[in-house]
């Protein structure tokens, strides 16, 4: 894809790394962008209107009974009012962004 955006004269950037943390570092460098989550910035991933932070009693029938135990911090999307949380796959979400800056250290140093 690189090569034909190249060819049409468009705007491009190759990406080499080969792991998640190599390729954010390598975009963070880049453009100059942060690695930090800003969750008053978020959008929703499915229509991209902002999240609202919401209250837990609000969302109850909207998530599967064992995300409302264990789970008290929900968002929830303004327009298509589909329901956030920081579930499990927050960890290794964590895990990327706080390699991808390890690995930006490096890139600067």
């Amino acid at each position: 894809m690189y090569q034909k955006a190249n060819a049409r004269k468009l705007e491009a950037y190759y990406v080499e790394g080969t792991t998640e943390p190599q390729r954010l570092s390598e975009l963070a460098q880049r453009f100059n962008l942060s690695l930090q989550i800003d969750l008053e910035k978020t959008r929703c991933p499915k229509c991209n209107t902002k999240l609202r932070l919401t209250s837990k009693e609000k969302i109850a029938d909207k998530v599967v009974s064992n995300t409302y135990v264990n789970y008290e911090v929900f968002w929830e999307c303004l327009s298509c009012e589909k329901v956030y949380w920081q579930g499990a796959h927050w960890t290794k979400i964590r895990a990327t962004l706080e390699q991808a800056e390890e690995k930006l250290k490096e890139r600067k140093a």
